[in-house]
């Protein structure tokens, strides 16, 4: 008796095509409209445009949706107040293959890769205009891409399903592809994006700015610095984005359409698609769910751009909030500072305390306090993923490793400073590729603090060993932290597709 073999992937897919087989036209119509299944039985352009929306649905999971912001959990800006995601074991370094950070990983996108793929296999015998198909085809192509990024990334060498899956590919085993050959999947996805989709603004849907940018952060994440550069400058020279004024407000919902920073996000439309579970403001603004270490408060200059360590800053811990970087109080609050209602009342947190002294307040918008349950489902900020703020760091750093400093890199920095009301990179401290690339990691670190990009900077900078091992964690006396740089640079495999596929390989060390 043959035995069968099924990712849960595989499931995943199994189960959408059996719904897509069997409905009706009416399946459709029953629909809500904001919110359509890829398991449509698709005949006409309407019916894939109207899908379209459910391959976005698809980001609404795990870290691609609003548990992003725990990702810094996951390194040393912060510490997950109730173990969300498993984070404080992978701060740890106790990355088992049971880990609900790597089985999230793994499974979102591939259930994301999932939607893709049964979304190009429905729509392509569709009659329709070729360049609006093409469109629709550049938007779930470079999902696709973004999807595998995330899992070559942590995994390295990973499952690859280039189109919607047969019985024969659901129920036979199959092995990892190599990473080069992911990462061609993704250029190649990326490329098709960029020559289809919309030269324009970013409005919910995805355009040429945001695959340009996706296609610099997988070079920047392989060292390709060439390419980052090529890519970044594109985005920078083409006048599509820019920095939006106010640093606070770009995390608020109100100010999030339409924002001339904002070039890809998950987005999110209340009351009837609020954010996943209870939301941000509920988590992270009332429960307290995730605290910034001391070590990161400390990371901020102060306002005349001096480290706090330097003796002429002025700098003391009695008044650590005054005279520093604007986006220190954007970012995150001590958990002993009033908070305050509209109505002049104190903020309660539900009885919860920071374990570190700080609370994350980066997405929190306080204008629309009270903060409760009653709350659930009217909070909707979009989760970004990527920011034109992120494309000028992109261009410094990759620019810097090509060739060294010069003023291009300058002029890019210190347009993400001039924002916040920094002052410029000084070049006299930061004049040589050694101490610049110091300097842009650490304005990295600040601008895009508690965004869920922490700890894939560390990876790729392969510095993990180095920074995690210097990690405070709270309580009297926590365990040691051990991060082993000879396998923890890569998630394990998740036990139960082990278990069920023979020809799939852990990766080495675990």
């Amino acid at each position: 008796m043959k035995k069968i073999y099924k990712h849960p992937v595989m499931l995943f897919l199994l189960a959408s095509m059996a719904v897509i087989s069997s409905c009706k036209k009416s399946f459709l119509d029953k629909q809500p409209q904001d919110q359509i299944s890829t398991a449509i039985f698709y005949k006409t352009a309407s019916d894939a445009q109207q899908g379209l929306t459910g391959v976005y649905a698809s980001l609404k999971q795990g870290f691609n949706g609003a548990g992003k912001v725990y990702q810094d959990c996951l390194a040393d800006n912060a510490y997950a107040n109730f173990n969300s995601y498993d984070a404080n074991n992978i701060q740890l370094g106790n990355y088992a293959t049971t880990n609900s950070a790597v089985n999230t990983v793994w499974n979102a996108n591939y259930a994301g890769i999932a939607q893709c793929n049964l979304y190009i296999a429905n729509v392509t015998p569709i009659a329709m205009d070729a360049a609006t198909k093409n469109q629709y085809f550049a938007e779930v192509r470079f999902l696709r891409a973004f999807f595998y990024s995330n899992l070559v990334n942590r995994f390295g060498d990973v499952i690859l399903y280039d189109k919607a899956a047969t019985l024969a590919q659901a129920t036979a085993p199959v092995a990892k592809t190599p990473k080069a050959q992911v990462l061609a999947f993704i250029n190649s996805d990326l490329d098709f994006a960029i020559a289809n989709l919309p030269d324009a603004a970013f409005n919910g849907h995805v355009v040429k700015g945001s695959a340009l940018a996706l296609k610099a952060k997988v070079a920047l994440f392989n060292q390709d610095w060439t390419n980052a550069v090529a890519l970044t400058n594109q985005v920078i020279t083409g006048g599509k984005f820019s920095l939006y004024a106010d640093y606070t407000g770009l995390f608020f919902r109100k100010n999030q359409d339409n924002n001339p920073e904002i070039m890809f996000s998950t987005n999110y439309k209340a009351p009837n698609d609020q954010q996943e579970t209870n939301g941000l403001d509920i988590e992270i603004g009332w429960w307290m769910a995730i605290n910034p270490f001391q070590e990161m408060v400390d990371s901020y200059e102060t306002a005349d751009g001096k480290l706090i360590t330097d003796p002429t800053s002025g700098y003391t811990r009695a008044k650590q909030y005054v005279n520093r970087d604007p986006r220190l109080k954007a970012s995150l609050r001590g958990a002993d500072q009033p908070w305050y209602n509209p109505d002049g009342s104190l903020v309660t947190h539900d009885g919860n305390t920071s374990k570190t002294g700080y609370q994350m307040v980066k997405y929190i918008d306080s204008t629309l306090f009270p903060m409760g349950y009653s709350h659930t489902n009217d909070r909707d900020e979009n989760i970004i993923h990527i920011r034109y703020a992120d494309v000028l760091l992109m261009y410094a750093e990759a620019k810097n490793e090509l060739s060294g400093p010069d003023a291009t890199i300058y002029a890019a920095l210190n347009q993400i400073r001039a924002r916040v009301h920094m002052p410029n990179v000084n070049q006299a401290l930061y004049g040589s590729q050694s101490t610049l690339r110091d300097f842009i990691r650490h304005e990295r670190r600040i601008e895009l603090a508690f965004e869920g990009n922490r700890y894939d900077d560390l990876i790729r900078w392969q510095t993990a060993e180095q920074v995690m091992l210097k990690v405070k964690l709270p309580g009297n006396s926590p365990p040691p932290i051990n991060f082993d740089p000879s396998k923890n640079y890569l998630f394990p495999i998740p036990q139960n597709d082990l278990t069920i596929d023979p020809l799939l390989k852990q990766n080495p060390g675990y």
